[in-house]
């Protein structure tokens, strides 16, 4: 994905002047900026690989199993998490702020008293409840260090899924032992597993779709905020 910082930051750096590039490149600030975006792109990239290989078209088709979903779930919301960080140091590099990678959350960022973050403000508000975007690295902690799922909007599904299979055991095994019908009760559970597979893709895919509009969002405002620090360092 080159995306639409990329382009304008090309046309901006086409701007400067040949007496002045120099400095920009000793000085690390276009380094930097391309470094957090190449960051950027790769983690976009996982993410899109990730929601395919999951597609009912996609080549794993035949696994439907709740802990096969947990794994896809758990690799979505580390990426998730990661590429929203890497949004926060997209803003700490082009703003020139100065902070650690590391250092880097909705405190320090959006908090910095060297940025005018009205309009990100209301990119992050637009999209908080949405997304669900809180600290980001306490819900990482909680999936790397105590193997909990906290995203609600995608977490409840995999939730109802466990829940339907225990009803529908309760309702329907019984008959099914009694008839030694089996195979019909393996067939029924079969289509539920199909039925909350597809649910928790298409709830992933419409948060993924969500999560790019935030980020696009953030990229127009930033690319505006790159053309005018180089302007100033020019």
């Amino acid at each position: 994905m080159k995306n639409y910082f990329y382009s304008k930051m090309l046309e901006t750096i086409s701007t400067i002047p040949d007496d002045k590039i120099q400095f920009f490149w000793e000085t690390k600030y276009i380094n930097n900026v391309l470094t957090v975006n190449n960051k950027l792109d790769i983690t976009f990239n996982e993410i899109d690989y990730l929601l395919k290989t999951i597609s009912l078209d996609g080549p794993i088709k035949t696994n439907l199993s709740i802990e096969f979903l947990r794994i896809v779930i758990k690799n979505y919301n580390i990426t998730f998490i990661t590429l929203n960080e890497i949004v926060l140091d997209f803003i700490n590099v082009v703003y020139r702020l100065g902070l650690p990678t590391k250092s880097c959350n909705m405190e320090t960022v959006m908090q910095n008293e060297n940025i005018d973050t009205d309009e990100l403000n209301a990119i992050f508000k637009k999209y908080r409840k949405i997304l669900y975007i809180n600290d980001y690295s306490e819900d990482r902690n909680l999936v790397v260090h105590e193997n909990q799922l906290k995203s609600r909007s995608i977490i409840d599904l995999t939730n109802d899924f466990e829940k339907a299979i225990s009803t529908h055991v309760a309702t329907f095994a019984e008959e099914a032992m009694r008839r030694d019908n089996l195979d019909q009760l393996a067939v029924q559970m079969a289509e539920i597993g199909k039925k909350y597979y597809r649910s928790v893709f298409d709830d992933l895919t419409l948060h993924w779709k969500n999560t790019k509009n935030f980020i696009n969002e953030i990229l127009e405002s930033l690319s505006i905020v790159f053309q005018k620090k180089v302007k100033e360092l020019t």
